[in-house]
């Protein structure tokens, strides 16, 4: 028997070093969690580990048909991949293999995004015999990727269509990353000539008072309001006064630390502008009624005895002048006593002071029955020629029933400004053709007071008030066209608490896009000018109660300005008794038009304005040129100073009461 024996211990350890490191291999793939495939060309067969075939409904079969292992990937990702392989198994491709697409398992339609990865290997002769690799689930990595994505394109796309000026700072550096069209405009400055700059080397002339506000917000996080400050801005060639209201606001990282500073202007110059015409108009309007021959009463003594008492004032007090003329006010009616009303005499009596009121209210018992009354008045101490006090001049006109409807109009104005007090501008966002509302800041949703609860719901059923007011069809249309649509002052009706009331807006519908391009949502901003609008109407309604008051009177009268006593108003009651039409006499020079009264009344206005004291006329002779002759006619009148809150006087109001011919 013959016996051989060769040792192969060499090669047994060899074997089992390349188990072990399969093994290894296999730990370390399962452990981060790698699907791993081979692709062999010349039998188009395709091979892969459990995790891969698990991801693509694959049967455990060793060795599937590449083509029946690829229908899980998306029909729109799939010729990429199948190019991609194409591309990889040519030699001069260098053999890499890198691509990321979308699968759907075909038995649970779970999508994952993938990232695969491989090498393709050669023969001597160049030709590709295998093509192996792995494959890596980056599905929540790509999402959050496009998530965040998405989320800065909404930011930068809030900051760009905002109606409100603004610009976001880098915290640290304070650099100008995004600037929107309305901050340029407000700060005069193009936004190519300071983005990437320094915000306090750009507005240096802002720091003073801002800086501290702005690194407040970057150590605590938390929003800082400067509201309605006059600011002067260097513009590009020059300085330039706007009220605005500045907002500083923090946007935080993951890690909760302030990364970037949003600034907000809202220019308030046209609203503060308004508001002062309004109060300026309405004091001029105030003086008008003070200076004319209303409500007047002398009170003289320490008693006060009613010297005279117009009837204005017996209609304001309930009062005959039987019952009161001659007596202490404070006897007649004593529950003015009660009311502080004495207290104030006193102070003018011992002061010299004026003291005037607006929309006082005065509790007054007209018929046995105790009602209150609002009356805008004044007190104003008499003297004599040495300037010792004589007595108190009250003047004063009924006010209660504009008080009472101002006082409904600022209540309505109240539940509407509750709405919007505390947000910047509201903001939402509409996606689909249903108008699915997925953004919603509680600025709008405050606006719609319509509660919280409307993320997820359709824009349409939230507020179906709009249907009939074009609102819908405007975003429809930014979301088929991709065109922006801007609206300035424009009324919207909305349902609050089952009652339909107006708001005034600045709004824009914004388009929001995909990365491809392709619209796929509407975002919505806005900013409330209700106020503005609304005190425009009472300044032209303030204006035009004046004129109507004017041009309704029974009586002639006019208004004279300035050095050449300019016609600035003339009711048809004054241009009947002047035979002239308003073309011929507004507008023009009394004497220009009537110089026959020239030497007769320019004496007069001169008194009147160098004293101050008005002149009353009774059954006056006056010579004038009127329905074609000359004629003498007489009447009564009265020439009252126009004067100014400085004490000047600007014009004369004449009222022609009526006029009498005298027969021989």
């Amino acid at each position: 028997m013959l016996s051989t024996a060769v040792e192969i211990t060499d090669k047994k350890l060899v074997e089992e070093k390349l188990l072990d490191s399969k093994d290894l291999l296999h730990f370390a793939i399962d452990a981060v969690d790698l699907g791993t495939w081979d692709y062999n060309p010349s039998s188009n067969k395709f091979s892969a580990n459990d995790k891969l075939k698990s991801w693509f409904g694959l049967t455990p079969d060793d060795d599937i048909d590449l083509n029946i292992a690829t229908k899980a990937i998306l029909p729109e990702d799939k010729p990429r991949v199948m190019e991609a392989i194409r591309h990889a198994l040519l030699y001069e491709s260098g053999g890499k293999y890198n691509i990321d697409y979308t699968i759907t398992n075909p038995n649970s339609g779970q999508k994952r995004i993938v990232h695969a990865k491989g090498k393709a290997w050669v023969t001597a002769d160049r030709v590709c015999y295998r093509l192996n690799g792995t494959l890596e689930d980056v599905t929540l990595s790509i999402l959050t990727q496009r998530k965040s994505v998405q989320n800065e394109q909404i930011i930068r796309n809030m900051v760009l269509a905002a109606p409100m000026g603004i610009c976001v700072l880098e915290a640290n550096s304070k650099n100008i990353e995004i600037v929107n069209q309305r901050f340029s405009e407000i700060v005069g400055k193009p936004a190519s000539t300071i983005i990437n700059k320094p915000f306090w080397d750009v507005f240096s002339e802002m720091k003073l008072d801002f800086s501290a506000h702005l690194e407040k917000v970057e150590q605590t996080g938390v929003p800082c309001f400067v509201r309605e400050v006059e600011l002067t801005l260097n513009h590009e060639d020059e300085g330039k006064t706007v009220f605005a209201t500045v907002v500083f606001s923090p946007f935080t990282n993951e890690q909760g630390t302030v990364s970037k500073i949003a600034v907000w202007i809202v220019d308030n110059t046209i609203q503060v502008t308004a508001s002062k015409t309004a109060v300026e108009s309405e004091y001029k309007l105030s003086l008008m009624i003070i200076q004319a021959p209303i409500a007047i009463a002398i009170l003289r003594g320490t008693n006060y005895l009613v010297e005279i008492a117009n009837s204005k004032v017996l209609e304001l007090w309930a009062r005959t002048e039987q019952q009161i003329v001659n007596y202490s006010i404070f006897d007649v009616m004593p529950e003015l006593k009660t009311q502080g009303m004495k207290k104030l005499l006193d102070h003018v009596t011992t002061t010299g002071k004026r003291f005037s009121a607006s929309e006082y209210p005065m509790n007054v018992t007209r018929d046995g029955i105790e009602e209150t009354v609002y009356i805008n008045f004044s007190l104003e101490s008499l003297f004599d020629s040495d300037k010792n006090e004589k007595g108190v001049m009250a003047i004063g006109v009924d006010v209660t029933q504009q008080v009472r409807d101002r006082k409904e109009i600022e209540e309505s104005e109240q539940r509407v400004r509750s709405i919007v007090e505390n947000a910047p501008f509201p903001i939402a966002v509409y996606e689909g053709e249903d108008l699915i509302i997925t953004l919603a800041n509680q600025s709008i949703l405050d606006a719609w007071g319509k509660g919280n609860d409307v993320i997820g719901k359709s824009y349409m059923a939230i507020l179906p008030e709009l249907e009939n007011q074009e609102i819908f069809n405007q975003v429809y249309s930014v979301l088929s066209t991709g065109i922006p649509f801007h609206a300035k002052n424009q009324g919207v009706d909305i349902e609050i608490g089952g009652e339909l009331k107006t708001f005034y807006f600045n709004y824009s519908f914004t388009p929001l896009c995909k990365i491809s391009g392709e619209v796929y949502a509407v975002m919505n901003t806005a900013a409330e000018v209700t106020d503005i609008h609304l005190a425009k109407l009472r300044i032209e309604e303030s204006e035009k109660r004046f004129r109507d008051s004017v041009q309704q009177a029974p009586l002639g009268i006019t208004i004279l300005r300035g050095d050449n006593y300019l016609v600035e108003m003339a009711n048809e009651k004054y241009l009947l008794l002047v035979d002239k039409s308003a073309s011929e006499f507004i507008g023009k020079p009394l004497f220009d038009s009537l110089p026959e009264v020239k030497d007769t009344i320019e004496g007069i206005f001169q008194d009147i304005r160098k004293t101050g004291n008005p002149f009353y006329g009774n059954e006056f002779p006056v010579t004038l040129n009127r329905y074609g002759k000359q004629e003498l006619t007489y009447f009564n009148f009265v020439y009252h100073p126009l004067k100014e809150e400085n004490g000047e006087i600007s014009g004369i109001m004449a009222v022609g009461c009526h006029f009498i011919i005298k027969l021989p």
